[in-house]
C-alpha cells in the first residue's frame, strides 16, 4: 500500500479468532495478517481487555490440545510478539453495545475508540453487521461508519491492492 506523504497507517483491530489462527497456523492469512502488522504496513492497536482475553485463550489447556502447534511457550512468545507491534489504546469507552454477541463488544469500541479503519475478524456476528437492517444493525452501522469488516484474506486482498 503506498502512503502519500501526511498520509498516515490505518488502524487495525484484529478479533481474538484471528490472533489464536495467528498463533496456531504459520501457514494462514492470519498470520500473514500479523506479519504485516510487523512489516508496518498499518497500525495493529489493542487494549488491556483484548489482551486479556487473547492470553487466557492461547493457554486454555482445550485450545492448545485442538492446536498442536500451539503451547505455553508459543503462546508466551506470541504475546511477546503482539506486545511489541501493536499500540496500546487506552481508555476504551463502552459506546456499542451488541446484544447479538456482547463478547464482541471490546472490539467494535476499541475499533471506534482507535479510529480503526478495518476489524479483521472471521466472527459472522460482526462481519454480518454490513447487511444487518435491522434497526440496531443500522444504528451500529451508523456508530461505525467507516470502519471496514473483514475477515484476513480480504483484508490481505485489500492491503495488498492499496485500497
Amino acid at each position: 500500500m503506498s502512503e502519500s506523504p501526511g498520509q498516515s497507517l490505518p488502524c487495525v483491530v484484529f478479533d481474538c479468532n484471528i490472533y489464536l489462527q495467528a498463533a496456531a497456523s504459520p501457514d494462514g492469512p492470519a498470520f500473514a495478517c500479523m506479519e504485516m502488522a510487523e512489516r508496518s504496513r498499518f497500525i495493529l492497536v489493542i487494549s488491556d481487555d483484548i489482551l486479556v482475553e487473547v492470553r487466557s485463550i492461547l493457554t486454555h489447556q482445550a485450545v492448545q490440545k485442538k492446536f498442536t502447534g500451539l503451547n505455553d511457550n508459543v503462546a508466551k512468545k506470541f504475546l511477546m510478539r503482539v506486545s511489541e507491534i501493536a499500540q496500546y489504546v487506552s481508555p476504551i469507552p463502552a459506546v456499542i453495545t451488541f446484544s447479538r454477541d456482547p463478547k464482541d463488544e471490546p472490539y467494535l469500541n476499541l475499533a471506534l475508540a482507535s479510529g480503526a479503519s478495518y476489524l479483521v475478524t472471521r466472527d459472522r456476528d460482526i462481519l454480518n453487521i454490513a447487511e444487518d437492517q435491522a434497526e440496531g444493525g443500522l444504528q451500529l452501522r451508523q456508530t461505525l461508519r467507516g470502519i471496514r469488516m473483514l475477515d484476513p484474506a480480504s483484508f490481505l486482498r485489500e492491503m495488498r491492492s492499496g485500497v
